[in-house]
């Protein structure tokens, strides 16, 4: 298995992402960034003054489990964290942060960046959907509101976990394949229960929707990128099972 420190080469400063952390000597899960092999501890350096003339940056804002609380600031603070991050090492290198305020890749463990209430699962490519038609119903004609509309469907939050989880294959009811056709035995069930037999999966991209929209109040969509959280985009593996979703 790799390491965490091979990928050393994709967090630059041009990258700087947000993420949750806890170590050994941080037990608690804090907000934190990485820098080549470098982990950040951004509550360590907001305490210390290092953030102090961010305007709209409360005190705690990056002292919580999870960064639902930042991702919920106007992006402009959290451009600004970022831009005050770059600033200092393209200045110092990574001595401009102070030793009590960074760890080593490899002692860290990543958490989940965010408490997820909901999530959305669209299908915006038409291959995809043709694929995904082919796969579940033997049909690869896309519906016709897909070019009117990207089709989408909540999906169970809870089943959202970070990279290096274990993956159980899902268990449920599906058509007993044996079953099926004229030559099937009579004696064979036509629904049986159990671990999925076709599995599926995807890589997507993803969108953190951090700043909350109250009920019954419309988003228009020049204004979506407002309430995306960070400039860049978490990627997902999206585990399918198939059998199930005949």
């Amino acid at each position: 298995m790799s390491s965490a420190a091979e990928y050393a080469h994709h967090f630059s400063q041009k990258n700087v992402p947000f993420g949750i952390a806890s170590s050994p000597s941080r037990q608690r899960p804090r907000a934190a960034t990485r820098i080549g092999n470098t982990v950040i501890w951004l509550e360590a350096l907001h305490q210390n003054g290092f953030f102090s003339h961010i305007e709209g940056l409360p005190d705690d804002a990056l002292s919580h489990e999870t960064l639902n609380s930042f991702a919920s600031l106007p992006k402009s603070v959290q451009s600004s964290v970022r831009r005050e991050l770059q600033d200092a090492f393209e200045r110092n290198g990574i001595d401009a942060f102070p030793v009590s305020a960074t760890e080593d890749i490899g002692a860290v463990t990543m958490h989940l960046p965010v408490a997820i209430g909901d999530f959305a699962d669209f299908s915006c490519s038409l291959e995809h959907v043709k694929n995904a038609g082919r796969i579940i119903v033997n049909d690869e004609r896309p519906p016709p509101a897909f070019f009117n509309f990207p089709i989408g469907y909540q999906g169970r939050a809870s089943s959202i976990v970070v990279s290096g989880t274990e993956i159980e294959r899902p268990w449920g009811q599906f058509r007993n394949p044996k079953a099926m056709g004229p030559d099937a035995p009579g004696n064979e069930p036509s629904i049986i229960f159990g671990p999925s037999q076709k599995m599926d999966y995807e890589l997507e991209l993803a969108a953190i929707i951090g700043k909350p929209l109250p009920m019954r109040q419309r988003l228009n969509a020049v204004d979506a990128d407002e309430h995306i959280f960070g400039p860049g985009y978490p990627r997902i593996r999206d585990d399918a099972s198939r059998a199930l979703q005949r």
